[in-house]
């Protein structure tokens, strides 16, 4: 829920599939421009922002406290927001 919608646990297990057997070096496999564009292209813009979030965490550019941080700015956000009305076209 780090980014304001629901994660996609999938997108996670394929781009770390090469962990157990490559520990560290996984990183060269599945991390890369490439392959987050490719989930951008099944998953859209939610997808494609998860699969680069995942990137930057695995080579720990994001730390543990700045998750902690964006979590509650994201929760504070989505309570906050309201629903929008629809405008009607006038004339």
């Amino acid at each position: 829920m780090l980014l304001g919608h629901e994660p996609h646990p999938e997108l996670h297990q394929f781009m770390d599939a090469y962990a157990k057997r490559m520990g560290w070096g996984h990183l060269y496999e599945r991390h890369d421009f490439k392959t987050i564009q490719a989930i951008g292209d099944l998953y859209g813009e939610e997808g494609l922002i998860e699969a680069a979030l995942h990137v930057a965490v695995d080579m720990r550019l994001v730390t543990k406290e700045d998750y902690e941080v964006t979590k509650q700015w994201v929760g504070k956000r989505a309570r906050k927001a309201a629903p929008r009305k629809s405008r009607k076209a006038g004339p």
